[in-house]
């Protein structure tokens, strides 16, 4: 377990800011505990640019945290649910550019190395085409002409 200081000193930032990180939920791995910070080896910075836009830019900073090794959960995504970021979740796993690892109950997620190939502009491009393929198909289906 990292001591409170330690990882304020990693982070560069003030005592202020990674308290209300922790308070607000930003920095997975950890949490405020009986009146103290308990803050776990593998927890990482919060990603603090996220775009909650549009879905592709939602995806592409899922994706971007990771590559970064930043923390990414629904609470940096202003506005998003924590049903609707686990879908675009889902999506970035199942694109094979997101790994989800779960270290003493606590759940990490890591870029594969399909996703370290790739731009931040690629990766926008890829998930801008699967919300347009998804919504395609959603069109598809609903002015489909039985029979």
């Amino acid at each position: 377990m990292k001591i409170f200081e330690e990882f304020t000193k990693e982070s560069k930032r003030s005592t202020r800011t990674v308290r209300l990180w922790i308070k607000n939920g930003l920095v997975n791995g950890a949490a405020f505990i009986d009146d103290n910070y308990r803050i776990f080896g593998l927890a990482r910075l919060p990603y603090t640019r996220a775009s909650s836009r549009n879905a592709a830019s939602i995806r592409k900073g899922i994706v971007v945290s990771c590559k970064r090794q930043l923390s990414v959960n629904a609470k940096i995504f202003k506005g998003v649910s924590e049903y609707e970021f686990n879908v675009y979740l889902d999506q970035v796993i199942a694109l094979e550019f997101v790994e989800k690892r779960v270290v003493d109950e606590v759940t990490y997620y890591y870029a594969t190395p399909k996703a370290e190939d790739l731009t931040e502009t690629q990766v926008y491009q890829v998930a801008k085409g699967l919300a347009e393929a998804s919504a395609g198909a959603v069109t598809e289906k609903m002015f489909a002409v039985p029979g």
